[in-house]
């Protein structure tokens, strides 16, 4: 019965992120490489919406642990919506096939090397040393950031992000700075995101949490102010909002699927309220369920006839052939696995998203899965747009996996535990 709810409510959800990437697809037709070369026909439909529904035969059918949260995240925002893209795009059923198996491997290799454990109810007490490590990391990122990009304290407009992404860019050019593109991009998302969350979940009163709350809060708004990146202005609301979702479901994943199927439906009929809100759905929808599966389809289209090799350059060209525009078209790992050496380099992504979800699951307990659920999604969505190994270090993915280990466990029990699941 559990199963067939699990289907059911993976059915509807197909249904809509179709209808979804295809009225995206209209909104955004005007600019190049998003306007819809295909118009399916019923029975072309049918291929791909089967090949999509058919892999949640396979999938976790609960959230019991951070692994099978990403798999999910990795199901509903990435490979479904690459599907689906090519409908419109190509519609090459092969290519649609090809990412229908790569997950169907994924799948397979996750029901291999992950049994079920027992989940323990413990929780550690926080380190007495980590409240000052986290302050000092906080304090040092700020005062750099303010001593080579300044202070601002004037609200910048999410219109006007772009304007300022440019000038950040030519600015950080000119200076020739090798520390600030990275640090302005793993503080935020790694260290800021842990401390934030880790403050507010696990509250004291005291002048230690205050002050790393708020420089948590003032790292993100100072790179949002110099640099225009949105997603790191979002991160610490999405973090939050995320860690009580999964508090109310109760970690339960079919609450969860319900909860989003109804958001899908709900939301948009508050887009006309106001033109925030309406720019806001749109190009979150694009940045969420578009942008990087429609990458991974140009990737493909772009480096199908080449020889199999290192393509460092694939997003620059897939920018300027497909978009007319130069820049950089990055992609997730699927997209970023065919320009490297592929199908090795498929394999390698997985061997460090199997190794990402063992230290996750290791760490992870009753107690704290909500919390480590809530940053799972952060960077599983970081991993499905952009290369995996810029995720791990520039994003700075190990460096949580190091706070997460030192906040809720140790070294030696990761090492042994990885030790035992490699025997």
């Amino acid at each position: 019965m559990k199963f067939f709810r699990t289907f059911l409510l993976a059915f509807f959800y197909n249904i809509i992120i179709f209808n979804y990437i295809s009225e995206i697809l209209d909104f955004f037709g005007h600019i190049p490489g998003y306007a819809k070369k295909e118009h399916p026909e019923i029975s072309d439909i049918l291929e791909v919406f089967t090949l999509g529904v058919s892999l949640s035969f396979f999938l976790p059918s609960e959230f019991k642990k951070p692994s099978q949260v990403i798999i999910w995240f990795l199901y509903l925002t990435h490979f479904i919506p690459t599907i689906y893209q090519n409908i419109f795009i190509f519609y090459n059923i092969e290519f649609s096939i090809l990412i229908w198996f790569e997950f169907l491997v994924l799948l397979l290799l996750y029901r291999l090397t992950f049994q079920s454990q027992e989940i323990s109810s413990e929780i550690k007490e926080e380190p007495k040393v980590l409240p000052w490590i986290q302050m000092v990391l906080l304090a040092a990122a700020n005062f750099y950031i303010f001593s080579v990009l300044g202070f601002k304290i004037n609200l910048t407009g999410i219109y006007e992000v772009y304007d300022i992404r440019a000038e950040f860019k030519e600015y950080v050019a000119e200076i020739k700075d090798p520390i600030i593109p990275y640090l302005i991009l793993i503080f935020p998302f790694s260290v800021a995101s842990f401390s934030l969350l880790n403050s507010l979940v696990y509250f004291k009163w005291n002048p230690k949490n205050l002050i790393i709350i708020f420089l948590s809060v003032f790292i993100c708004f100072q790179v949002f102010q110099n640099a225009g990146f949105k997603s790191i202005a979002l991160t610490p609301i999405f973090v939050i909002i995320l860690y009580f979702v999964f508090k109310w479901t109760k970690n339960n994943m079919e609450l969860f699927l319900l909860a989003l199927i109804l958001l899908f439906l709900i939301f948009p009929l508050f887009t006309d309220l106001s033109r925030p809100v309406y720019f806001t759905y749109y190009h979150a929808m694009r940045r969420i369920f578009l942008a990087s599966g429609l990458n991974v389809n140009y990737f493909y289209d772009y480096l199908k006839d080449l020889p199999v090799g290192y393509y460092s350059d694939t997003p620059y060209f897939v920018s300027m052939i497909y978009f007319k525009t130069p820049g950089s078209a990055n992609t997730g790992f699927l997209g970023d696995a065919f320009g490297k050496f592929y199908p090795l380099g498929l394999f390698f992504f997985y061997a460090i998203l199997i190794f990402i979800f063992k230290v996750l699951d290791i760490i992870a307990n009753e107690k704290n899965n909500s919390f480590i659920f809530a940053l799972s999604i952060i960077y599983s969505y970081l991993i499905v747009n952009s290369s995996l190994t810029t995720v791990l270090v520039s994003y700075g993915l190990l460096l949580l996996l190091i706070l997460l280990i030192v906040r809720f466990s140790s070294f030696k029990i990761v090492l042994n535990q990885l030790i035992k699941f490699s025997d």
